[in-house]
């Protein structure tokens, strides 16, 4: 299940964009042979788009790690970084809104309705989830 967490594989939340996970989801809401290849087709160019933004990522985390071994505190520069990271995220968000805008262009209304309740329940689920890891065991 890939979230925003996983933006560098160019993921949705709650939509998977490759291999089995979307040609389940794509039976789940019955696509045609035409919407498969149009949603195959968009979402391999959204991967495609946001695997350059992981090197990025990949850079601004160690730009960080430098930054917190420093002698001396450099918040100036940490804000910088900040800032850059920022609009890293603002160009993978738009990149993925766009795809799931791509997606619902090529669905009927009902199809989109199906993929939304879907994503709401994979999004209550992973949330449960969370939940349950987060809550302290009980004293023994």
């Amino acid at each position: 299940d890939l979230g925003w967490s996983r933006m560098d594989a160019g993921a949705m939340p709650g939509m998977p964009w490759a291999g089995r996970g979307l040609e389940r989801w794509l039976d789940r809401i019955d696509a045609s042979a035409e919407q498969r290849t149009r949603i195959r087709a968009i979402a391999e160019a959204a991967r495609s788009d946001l695997q350059g933004l992981r090197g990025q990522r990949r850079t601004h985390a160690d730009q960080a790690l430098a930054l917190l071994a420093r002698p001396e505190v450099d918040a100036a520069a940490a804000e910088a970084l900040r800032q850059q990271m920022l609009r890293q995220h603002e160009q993978a968000s738009a990149r993925m809104m766009q795809a799931l805008l791509d997606v619902a262009r090529v669905l009927t209304p009902a199809q989109r309705a199906t993929l939304a309740e879907q994503m709401r329940e994979r999004r209550d689920q992973r949330e449960q989830r969370w939940h349950e890891r987060a809550r302290p065991e009980a004293p023994r």
